[in-house]
């Protein structure tokens, strides 16, 4: 983004907005763990690299709370998921 970073952007709008006001998902072509873990401790609620796969990043908005929507939990019906 010209002028500003994606972490400048979230800090700014986490500085007005708390995580369930106003989600944030980021998307970015940075896939190293660090900058994943940089946004998520700064109140990003999501995060996705790109070359983007629109059904999963449909799935992670319709389903926030779901952990296997996610992606931190596998697939349902794998150990660990949850069921239903």
């Amino acid at each position: 983004m010209p002028g500003m970073d994606g972490i400048e952007t979230l800090k700014r709008i986490r500085s007005q907005n708390s995580a369930s006001a106003l989600p944030v998902i980021m998307v970015t072509a940075k896939s190293e763990s660090t900058n994943i873990v940089d946004a998520l401790e700064l109140g990003a609620n999501d995060y996705v690299t790109k070359q983007v796969d629109f059904a999963v990043a449909l799935a992670r908005c319709q389903y926030p709370d779901q952990p296997q929507a996610r992606g931190r939990a596998g697939r349902v019906g794998e150990r660990g998921a949850a069921q239903g």
